[in-house]
């Protein structure tokens, strides 16, 4: 067996085993097979730093019935049909009359953001560090999404150089 023909048995054997884990994945996030495999593709270039090493960091997010998870995110699907009810136009309604009983109470549970776009967008701001200015970027994102429990939340990463040396000092993301 050649060079060459020792490469392409290990991509083909790559490729088996990629497609073996997108599949473990998809079954266990409920998604098909060509979802979760975008999705990895697309977690791969986030992975990626400046100095070519990788640091691939991939969120999951599952959702609990009446939702499903669809593009990474959840919407309901009330009528279990595996397709959000947005994208049929289903809209839910409640008899909440009878003859024989009451009205029954309705309790409104507030979900404060169903998807990261809910929290904002990302940002840089500079800031001060070790005496020096650096670039801080910003990524809001919902926590929970689509749940009661959900929250905005702000994850920061700080560049790895400084924008701007100081040579004195540094206050409010300026040097002086």
């Amino acid at each position: 067996m050649n060079e060459i023909q020792t490469i392409a048995l290990l991509a083909a054997v790559l490729l088996l085993v990629a497609t073996i884990i997108a599949l473990a994945i998809a079954g266990e996030r409920g998604e098909s097979i060509t979802q979760t495999i975008l999705y990895i593709i697309k977690a791969i270039p986030e992975g990626i730093t400046a100095n070519n090493s990788t640091q691939t960091t991939i969120t999951e997010t599952a959702c609990n019935a009446p939702y499903i998870l669809v593009n990474g995110e959840c919407c309901t699907d009330a009528n279990n049909n595996r397709v959000c009810d947005m994208q049929e136009g289903i809209t839910t309604i409640h008899d909440t009359t009878s003859t024989t009983e009451p009205p029954s109470q309705t309790t409104t549970t507030a979900i404060n953001c169903t998807l990261n776009s809910d929290c904002g967008e990302p940002r840089e701001e500079r800031i001060c560090y070790n005496g020096n200015v650096y670039t801080q970027k910003i990524n809001p994102i919902c926590k929970n999404p689509g749940k009661p429990t959900s929250e905005c939340i702000e994850k920061t990463a700080l560049g790895e150089h400084p924008f701007e040396k100081c040579l004195n000092s540094c206050s409010e993301g300026e040097c002086h």
